[in-house]
């Protein structure tokens, strides 16, 4: 018997072939010429769909790689950031709260011994993603401890770790910092800021909280350094029951599912409520009422905090 073939169709069938073989050796950067019409044409102009298809999902799959290998050294890095332990200091509470975002960010806090009556407490928040972001970070954190221990003025560390970092600053990148140092013997802290969120301070005598800003711009938003990052210092006593909280924005920024964020108002709520039944306590309620609101969406930033909470005596 003997098989009709259409020529014609031959030579189509073959470069559709010889497309298919080559991508199967993962060869994808070919194109199907459309040469044909009918059946053949749409049997063409389909491959082409496929192997395109195929081809970006493959990008996407190395994007996807990278960003993991990424995200695997840079949450490295900012493990070995992190204090491995919690400063003692008589008559206070002194507790943290760290979680981070699938996307790692670029928070940390630091806990500085700068002698034996003052110790540092300082919370940073580094723009940039990933690997770029968690390198600001080393350098920040790095910068601002060797800064610390220089001066007793938290401005002055500030602008000192502003002319030390701006020249190797990439354009496209900024530290936000909260510095303060807390002098063990009087109970008092003295702030300074570089375009960070307020610190939040719960007074307890009269049960009502207030927001400490200092004036100052983020590291790196004054590309010519003529600009200071802080312009000026606040002092807190910190009396019996009185609360200091120290974070980042990825705590009043977390957002629920109609984009409403949970706010600083928010914040204050929780410690009139929470704070005088200790430092834990508050950080308790705090993470509850987060996790209420953001339900089961991601997390789009890193929400860090820290307490400094003056113990009540006994009476």
């Amino acid at each position: 018997m003997k098989i009709w073939r259409d020529k014609r169709s031959e030579e189509p069938l073959k470069r559709m072939l010889e497309f298919v073989n080559a991508a199967q050796r993962g060869d994808f950067s070919i194109t199907l010429p459309v040469t044909s019409s009918g059946e053949l044409g749409e049997l063409e102009r389909g491959l082409n769909r496929l192997v395109e298809e195929i081809r970006t999902n493959r990008d996407l799959w190395e994007e996807q790689k990278t960003l993991q290998r990424e995200l695997k050294i840079s949450r490295g890095i900012q493990a070995t950031l992190l204090p491995s332990s919690l400063p003692q200091v008589p008559a206070m509470e002194i507790e943290t709260f760290y979680r981070p975002a699938i996307q790692i960010g670029g928070d940390y806090y630091d806990f500085i011994e700068i002698d034996t009556n003052h110790l540092g407490i300082a919370i940073a928040d580094v723009s940039g993603k990933s690997v770029s972001g968690a390198m600001l970070m080393t350098l920040a954190r790095n910068t601002l401890r060797a800064q610390a221990m220089l001066t007793l003025s938290p401005q002055e560390v500030l602008e000192r770790t502003q002319k030390l970092l701006l020249p190797n600053i990439m354009s496209q990148f900024f530290v936000s910092i909260f510095y303060a140092i807390l002098d063990k013997r009087f109970n008092r802290l003295v702030c300074a800021n570089a375009g960070h969120p307020p610190l939040l301070y719960f007074r307890a005598e009269a049960g009502e909280c207030e927001w400490v800003r200092p004036k100052g711009i983020a590291v790196g938003l004054s590309r010519n350094g003529l600009r200071p990052v802080s312009s000026e210092e606040k002092e807190l006593s910190l009396g019996p029951g009185d609360l200091a909280f120290f974070y980042t924005d990825g705590i009043s920024d977390t957002t629920d599912i109609r984009g409403k964020y949970f706010g600083r108002d928010r914040i204050a709520e929780i410690a009139v409520k929470s704070a005088p039944r200790g430092a834990k306590a508050f950080l308790a309620d705090l993470q509850e009422a987060l996790a209420s609101h953001g339900g089961d969406g991601p997390q789009g930033d890193d929400m860090t905090g820290v307490v400094l909470r003056r113990l009540v005596a006994p009476s």
